[in-house]
């Protein structure tokens, strides 16, 4: 797939998680997990049967899950460890002796638990003011069009985000900035995600444009029963039909990167990180296997490229485990992404995007570049 410089060439390239939204009032998967059982528990299995609502507690209590991309990752290899136990007449006759109906019951917990959590997915994340995102985004986006990019030469910033929430694009209309976001506009039927809105992408002169990619789908995008990917209003239940929500739910489960969008997201991100500088990690947990892969792969073969991570427990250790790469490409500023005041950002002292610059120097290789690759630096 042939990709516009335009689009590759960005020395800098931004990548956010769960913990970018958090100021927005949206949960990270730990907490997703924790209020779940808090409060959506009750809200969404009263009906159930009381051996049923043991099993929710017991998968959804404790220590051991840490968090709904752990608890998620469970249900669906049980539901589909069950199922195909049950389809073993050997299995069922040798070792549950054709107790079918038993393991029949614990896959359909297993998968009732799972489309609840998706419901809530669903819910939860399609919730955003516009105007508070606008506010958060303002330090990176607009003081980036303003401070960085006429000294990083580029047009269009690629932005690539884990999170199904609409605070980026919302941003970037409230800020006045340009978003390439997958969807090209259609007639009466509304807007169609076309991969071609990025391979044939042509860039806007004198003006920031934010080519954002939402790497595991979005509260707004559905497929169709012909497989057409559409733009969906936010607010709406899970899977509005005859449309299915088209997204990968927080799960440590392998992910379906070969169907679209999903193969042309990832393909999109190592198009540009073959060429990047910097990759500049926000609020993310680095946990996802195919993207830590992804990361792994193109700095083994671009040298160039450098990764640092913004988050409060943001470690170089941590990083280099997580990924498999070398600690002295990576660094850390350890800070929370977050609202900042006025007054700072318009005298050019927006934490954020000076940690970013300062980072910037260095994977460029200034002389008085004031961090180093290897190390945790504050925000």
């Amino acid at each position: 797939m042939a990709l516009p410089q335009a689009l590759t060439h960005s020395p800098l390239v931004i990548l956010t998680g769960a913990g970018a939204s958090v100021p927005l009032g949206l949960n990270t998967t730990a907490e997703f997990r924790r209020r779940f059982y808090d409060t959506q528990i009750h809200e969404r299995m009263l009906d159930q049967d009381a051996e049923f609502y043991k099993f929710v507690l017991d998968r959804l209590g404790g220590p051991a899950a840490a968090d709904i991309e752990v608890v998620l990752a469970r249900l669906e290899s049980n539901a589909d460890w069950a199922s195909k136990l049950a389809s073993d007449p050997q299995f069922m006759s040798t070792v549950l002796y054709g107790n079918l109906e038993r393991i029949g019951a614990f896959a359909g917990w297993n998968r009732r638990l799972a489309d609840a959590i998706y419901d809530d997915v669903i819910d939860h994340y399609g919730r955003i003011d516009a105007v508070k995102a606008a506010q958060l985004y303002r330090g990176l986006l607009e003081v980036f069009k303003d401070q960085l990019m006429e000294s990083l030469g580029i047009g269009t910033l690629p932005f690539f985000t884990l999170n199904y929430d609409t605070a980026v694009e919302d941003a970037c209309r409230q800020l006045g900035i340009k978003v390439v976001d997958g969807f090209a506009e259609g007639g009466y039927t509304g807007r169609r995600w076309d991969a071609t809105e990025y391979t044939e992408y042509e860039e806007a002169p004198g003006q920031l444009s934010v080519a954002l990619v939402k790497l595991h789908g979005s509260v707004r995008l559905a497929r169709r029963p012909d497989g057409v990917l559409v733009e969906v209003p936010t607010g709406l239940r899970r899977d509005p039909q005859p449309q299915r929500h088209a997204l990968l739910y927080p799960s440590l489960s392998p992910k379906a990167l070969r169907e679209e969008p999903f193969r042309t997201n990832y393909r999109l991100m190592r198009g540009c990180l073959m060429h990047a500088q910097l990759l500049a990690v926000i609020g993310c947990s680095m946990r996802d296997q195919e993207l830590n892969d992804l990361i792994c792969e193109c700095m083994d073969a671009n040298d160039a490229l450098h990764l640092v991570a913004v988050g409060p427990d943001a470690s170089v250790e941590g990083l280099s485990a997580a990924i498999g790469c070398d600690a002295t490409r990576l660094g850390t500023s350890r800070g929370c992404f977050e609202i900042e005041e006025d007054a700072a950002l318009r005298a050019g002292k927006g934490r954020l995007i000076n940690a970013l610059r300062r980072w910037m120097a260095t994977a460029q290789g200034e002389r008085q570049a004031p961090h180093r690759f290897g190390s945790d630096a504050s925000m």
